[in-house]
């Protein structure tokens, strides 16, 4: 079944127009910041998946009408399924047609966050998060790499625990999203969702104190270093330090 569009499905991108990355940011930036249009157009269909518009199976518009809706050339269109598809987002079937892909859904939730111990969550990160660094020293391109120097400006300067943690977030979850693999994203996302259990909250509050904050933000600045140098073995260490002092920080507060 070929899903109907509305006129308000895609919007164009009108010269001076925000982009996700500044709603996101909540300031204004640089033009030679903005993403590109592919990048917008990106956004703007995952902006639909998530919010359940596309479902999974459903068959995506030709690109010439996509690119008339959205106001853009059909080769910007054409870059920005080509980069969907690689990351299993959407399928390109020849003489079909584009279709949104299964792996743009998450799993069904399995697990209770409220269940999950704050150890048990940092024996998964240290597992896990190391590597998604490396791949990410690998794999990420610009526009990545100034979503994470983003997320560390606005990290330096958060004075509150609520803007501390919103940015520390924001950034584990860039770094997932430099490897342009959707299953570290969702695993980052299922972490995020264990984070905000009570226990965490509680546990992170009386941990994050002045000395830590400046010790977590020194070790992020060395991750995103490490991934921009494009080393691997030096962001897998990076990360695996900082994890290691979270999860420390954490033992003594329990103990």
């Amino acid at each position: 079944m070929v899903l109907r569009w509305s006129s308000g499905f895609f919007n164009g991108l009108p010269r001076g127009s925000r982009t996700c990355e500044e709603i996101r940011a909540g300031m204004d930036i640089e033009r030679q910041q903005y993403p590109s249009p592919a990048d917008v157009i990106i956004a703007r269909i995952r902006e639909l998946i998530v919010s359940g518009a596309l479902p999974p199976g459903h068959r995506l518009p030709p690109e010439r009408e996509l690119a008339l809706k959205m106001g853009v050339q059909r080769r910007v269109v054409r870059k920005a399924l080509s980069a969907l598809a690689e990351e299993g987002i959407v399928s390109r079937q020849v003489g079909r047609g584009t279709f949104v892909g299964r792996a743009a859904f998450g799993p069904k939730d399995t697990i209770l966050p409220d269940l999950v111990a704050p150890m048990e969550l940092m024996e998964a990160r240290l597992a896990i998060e190391p590597v998604i660094a490396a791949e990410a020293a690998l794999r990420a391109k610009q526009p990545d790499l100034k979503r994470m120097r983003l997320c560390l400006r606005h990290g330096e300067s958060a004075s509150k625990f609520e803007s501390f943690e919103e940015w520390d977030t924001a950034l584990h979850r860039t770094i997932a999203e430099a490897t342009h693999n959707v299953v570290f994203v969702m695993v980052i996302d299922l972490f995020t969702k264990v984070r905000a259990n009570d226990e965490w909250d509680r546990l992170k509050r009386r941990t994050l104190t002045p000395e830590h904050r400046n010790l977590y933000r020194q070790h992020h600045r060395a991750i995103v270093n490490a991934i921009e140098q494009r080393d691997a073995k030096q962001a897998t260490l990076s990360m695996r330090a900082h994890l290691k002092a979270v999860r420390d920080a954490m033992s003594e507060a329990v103990a």
